[in-house]
């Protein structure tokens, strides 16, 4: 997903496929955007990743994501028992009009996971 740091919601998946959804809020520079997650496993992990430099493809152990390098993490999500997550980040006052790319995985065993 590309945003733009403004105050738009930006959801990551085709609403007819259903499966693991990332939509960030509040994506505005000086603010605090959510990242909420739905669609994950019960009680596992997620983790929401950004690139300021484009959309990829990057090859990874999950398949191609659409970051490019370099890639930044948040801090890992436990999604909860319906397999939701989320995480608020602040965003840098200095990011106004700046491309971001965002993805998540829902980590769903060793080695493997699901991309938004």
């Amino acid at each position: 997903m590309k945003a733009r740091a403004s105050s738009k919601s930006t959801p990551n998946s085709d609403a007819k496929t259903g499966g693991f959804n990332l939509q960030v809020t509040s994506l505005a520079a000086g603010a605090q955007a959510t990242a909420s997650m739905t669609g994950g496993a019960p009680g596992s992990t997620s983790i929401v990743a950004y690139s300021l430099r484009g959309g990829g493809p990057t090859t990874t152990v999950f398949g191609a994501v659409n970051l490019s390098l370099p890639i930044f993490q948040l801090p890992p999500v436990a999604m909860d028992g319906a397999g939701s997550g989320s995480i608020v980040a602040n965003v840098p006052a200095n990011a106004a009009g700046r491309p971001v790319w965002i993805q998540a995985v829902n980590l769903t065993g060793p080695g493997s996971g699901v991309l938004s």
